[in-house]
């Protein structure tokens, strides 16, 4: 400080020692960091030699308060991070090797890339790839600091079938973000070489992943359901009611009949005649003739209905349709039924223990559903990438554009297969 710098002068007088020149390589100029609340105090060289971050900063700034020194206020890191980076760019004692934990390192990377210092950047990256590292932790330190090879890395394990995916909580969830983690579903979907058996689904799964939202919401009775399926002109919910009266022990009642209608009550009485005497196919064909001239709905929309009049059993079993039907979610139709139903829905249909598809089948599926994202990483580290990850990043948008099964990877939603 100013006041030691009074007493090496004083002393120079005293002994009557003249300092007529500054060596020209270890006279070394001192700057300040005052990162936060905190000061630092290092010599300069060092950051002037490994980044050209700070060269105009060095340059221009002003002499403080403190005698001959510069400060250099930063807010864009930690205390802690940058402490970890000094640790390795002036070690307390003399070591060979640098003796730096994970997540120092981790905080090594994290300032070397906001000050692009490309070399100790590259150092971080080198020696936390082979360290272990939770996925999800690996995928937002990927993102953070832009590095697409673990991004690439850390999504084709997720893709494996017996990876964390399905059971990933919800802050994790929340720090892939929603849209991601639906995304990485619906590639691992699509990515597997087998046609996924729906029919082995078991409803006892559905209901137990949808149970949060299924037990806030009422149930009709089937005859109020079939009154509303008729009122809002949905075919599907009008046929359900009738088959649920085919199948029900209990016979209209005349209230019930009343109700419904003669010509629906003469059908089920037809339906249940035909059950009775087990001719299972016509009686459903029976109800299925008296649906007038109600509309079909997609399942998605007829879950946004079910939602919007608080029907219990319509919105599971527009859930359930969504989990048999053949064709895998595209991305706009599960930001309209909601991404946490949208993930409930893949986590349901998804079949464990089933041979995973070879990395290349992988890749492309991540190519085709985050090109946009590895296309704006690549935007980003334009200045920070080495030419090993540049042709990296290139290859997997390469792969983006790449027909998959004489079909493009760029298309839209696709069946499972």
């Amino acid at each position: 400080d100013g006041v030691g710098e009074e007493k090496i002068e004083a002393v120079a007088e005293k002994v009557d020692v003249k300092l007529t020149s500054n060596d020209s390589e270890y006279y070394l100029e001192i700057i300040l960091f005052k990162i936060k609340e905190t000061l630092f105090r290092v010599p300069a060289q060092l950051f002037r030699s490994c980044t050209n971050f700070f060269d105009e900063r060095f340059d221009e700034l002003p002499a403080t308060s403190y005698p001959n020194y510069k400060v250099i206020e930063r807010d864009d890191v930690n205390i802690s991070d940058f402490r970890a980076l000094l640790k390795l760019l002036y070690p307390s004692s003399f070591s060979i090797t640098r003796t730096l934990t994970d997540d120092e390192w981790v905080s090594v990377l994290k300032v070397s890339t906001k000050w692009k210092m490309l070399d100790i950047r590259r150092g971080a990256i080198e020696h936390l790839t082979s360290a272990s590292i939770p996925l999800v932790d690996r995928i937002v330190l990927a993102r953070e600091c832009c590095v697409p090879s673990w991004l690439l890395s850390s999504y084709t394990e997720l893709l494996d079938s017996k990876s964390i995916l399905s059971t990933l909580n919800r802050s994790e969830k929340e720090r892939l973000g929603l849209e991601t983690v639906f995304k990485l579903h619906r590639a691992r979907e699509l990515a597997f070489p087998f046609k996924v058996d729906l029919l082995d689904l078991s409803p006892a799964k559905l209901k137990k992943e949808f149970a949060v939202e299924l037990e806030t919401l009422k149930d009709l009775s089937v005859v109020e359901r079939a009154n509303l399926a008729k009122q809002y002109n949905v075919q599907e919910w009008w046929i359900g009611a009738l088959t649920d009266l085919m199948d029900r022990a209990e016979c209209l009642t005349v209230e019930e009949a009343q109700t419904l209608g003669f010509e629906a009550t003469i059908a089920v009485f037809k339906a249940r005649e035909l059950r009775c005497c087990k001719r299972l196919s016509d009686a459903l064909d029976e109800v299925h003739r008296h649906h007038g001239d109600l509309k079909l709905w997609p399942a998605f929309e007829r879950l946004s209905m079910g939602r919007k009049y608080g029907v219990r059993t319509w919105v599971e079993k527009s859930l359930m349709g969504l989990v048999f039907q053949r064709k895998t979610l595209s991305v706009p139709e599960a930001h309209q039924v909601g991404l946490e139903t949208a993930i409930s829905i893949c986590v349901t249909r998804h079949v464990e223990d089933r041979p995973p598809p070879c990395d290349d089948t992988r890749q492309s599926r991540l190519a085709e559903e985050f090109a946009e994202e590895f296309s704006r990483m690549k935007q980003e580290a334009s200045q920070l990438l080495s030419p090993q990850e540049s042709q990296l990043l290139e290859e997997q948008l390469r792969r983006a554009v790449t027909p998959i099964g004489g079909v493009s990877a760029l298309g839209g939603g696709a069946t499972v297969s």
